[in-house]
């Protein structure tokens, strides 16, 4: 299987970083969210301390989270 194909597509990603929003008590940063998902697709090798906010940013946007002060949560959430 390559690299690719392993990748999951985008709806799955917006679900993965829905739930994690809806798990979370407060507004989070893209990286906590990264790292609190955990997989190769937002952190490097799969790894927390490998989190990285870039592929995070577009999925917020498509789930229509609200962001204050560089942290996010869903609408009706803890803002």
């Amino acid at each position: 299987m390559s690299r690719i194909a392993s990748r999951p597509g985008a709806e799955e990603r917006n679900e993965k970083v829905r739930a994690v929003l809806l798990a979370s008590k407060a507004p989070m940063t893209p990286t906590a969210i990264a790292a609190a998902i955990c997989e190769e697709w937002c952190c490097y090798n799969g790894r927390p301390a490998g989190a990285c906010s870039a592929p995070i940013s577009p999925v917020l946007k498509r789930i229509g989270a609200v962001g204050v002060k560089g942290k996010w949560s869903l609408p009706g959430g803890a803002v």
